[in-house]
């Protein structure tokens, strides 16, 4: 019987051998986060990729009300087993645009970039697979942001 892990689509790694999905899991370092936790903040330089294997997050990003004086957060999207995040500091090697929060204990898997880079030079093809499949997953969460604006538009009108 196949465990839960086993049974879930990761996304990322759809087109590739086990031997690739072996050969960029091995530069990752699993770690495990509380509910609550706050697991990246927005603007902080850094541009680890994450593989969710277990848990949610919330993607929020940081609201100031005209006077300045209220803040407040706008969730984006709620993550789960099979997702990844930190895909556009990554791709940009620029600082975070929004936060990541554990919702329940959450097991990812945390790539360097650099470290990823370097694989995916030395195997174009793993490069390409992993880009092109990181493509669908921000084609896929532009449309589902697209749909999201949509409906809070007609419900404002």
């Amino acid at each position: 019987m196949q465990s839960k892990r086993e049974k879930t689509i990761f996304k990322i790694f759809e087109g590739f051998s086990d031997s690739d999905k072996k050969s960029i899991l091995s530069l990752g370092q699993e770690i495990t986060y509380d509910n609550g936790t706050s697991i990246l903040m927005e603007s902080v330089r850094t541009s680890d990729i994450y593989i969710i294997m277990e848990g949610r997050v919330s993607i929020d990003i940081g609201s100031v009300s005209f006077d300045k004086e209220f803040r407040s957060k706008i969730q984006l999207a709620v993550l789960r087993q099979g997702d990844i995040f930190g895909e556009m500091a990554f791709l940009e090697n620029q600082r975070r645009t929004a936060n990541v929060t554990a919702i329940d204990k959450v097991n990812v898997i945390k790539i360097d970039r650099n470290n990823l880079l370097e694989l995916f030079d030395k195997n174009n093809h793993i490069g390409y697979i992993f880009m092109r499949n990181l493509s669908f997953i921000l084609s896929q969460r532009i449309e589902d942001t697209n749909f999201m604006l949509r409906d809070d538009i007609k419900r404002f009108s």
